[in-house]
């Protein structure tokens, strides 16, 4: 009797439904210092301090790693420095390139050489699919995808037909506060991700946190890893931090970790002045 309890009470016990599993992965924007003798903020130092103390599964960097240059051979010192820096980092590392790591395509094989060897790509984990996009192929004011870089795209999302997909990108899709730095090619990516049905989308390029909600599809702006912020309020998203993506039930949830230190600020009013000065000059 005893034997056959034991057998009954282990049958129960393997056709339970086995527990959902909850983990999380981090999400990071716009770590460049303000200068070329500081090219990475050390905001980003604090904010790689917290992430290895939350040890999530791994974390995406969305772009503008570094302040930049049109030399390769100054960028590649300002990479090197980034390099040192995440070094110390407990778990993998996505990179998406932004517009300050590759301000020019002379700069594509030092980005390849030191920070990824491509600069659009996708990985899959614990059943969902991740999207690293490259809105640095047209380099300039607006960037861009790219043809060959859409048509990946539409082929790498067809053969994960049914995934939940996660994709990511350094420019956002939806129109922000910089108005003028609109990705040129952005009806044709969003139609992309629709077909598909992708829900979330990360981007940097604006120093900030924001949230955009868009036809079924939600846009997370996260620029807050170090560059200076836009001189928004907090309550506006003028902070510097990070987003922890938590997947509890098949449901991701997102939340930012804020990251205390002394702020600087750039003035959104005179980027535009700026961008004014330079339609005028083309």
């Amino acid at each position: 009797m005893r034997k056959l309890l034991l057998i009954s009470l282990f049958w129960i016990f393997l056709t339970l439904p086995a527990a959902a599993e909850s983990w999380y992965f981090a999400v990071v924007g716009d770590t460049q210092g303000p200068s070329l003798t500081e090219p990475v903020s050390p905001v980003f130092d604090k904010v790689i301090e917290r992430v290895n103390e939350l040890k999530p599964d791994f974390l995406v960097h969305l772009g503008d790693k570094v302040y930049g240059s049109g030399n390769p051979e100054i960028l590649k010192k300002q990479f090197l420095i980034y390099r040192q820096k995440t070094k110390v980092l407990a778990l993998p590392l996505y990179e998406v390139p932004g517009n300050h790591d590759l301000p020019a395509k002379n700069c594509y094989p030092v980005y390849q050489e030191v920070i990824s060897p491509q600069r659009y790509y996708s990985f899959d984990h614990k059943g969902y699919h991740f999207v690293v996009l490259s809105s640095e192929e047209k380099p300039g004011m607006n960037g861009g995808l790219g043809e060959e870089q859409l048509t990946w795209l539409e082929e790498d999302l067809k053969d994960h037909s049914g995934q939940p997909v996660f994709a990511f990108i350094h420019r956002p899709l939806y129109r922000g506060v910089i108005h003028p730095y609109a990705l040129t090619d952005a009806k044709e990516l969003e139609r992309v991700l629709r077909r598909h049905k992708v829900k979330y989308l990360f981007a940097g390029h604006e120093h900030r946190f924001g949230i955009s909600h868009q036809g079924g599809m939600v846009e997370y702006i996260s620029g807050g890893g170090g560059a200076p912020l836009l001189n928004f309020s907090e309550e506006s998203g003028g902070f510097y931090h990070f987003l922890l993506v938590k997947i509890e039930n098949g449901k991701p949830e997102v939340d930012f970790v804020k990251i205390d230190y002394p702020k600087t600020y750039q003035d959104f009013g005179n980027l535009w002045k700026a961008y004014q000065r330079l339609k005028k000059s083309e």
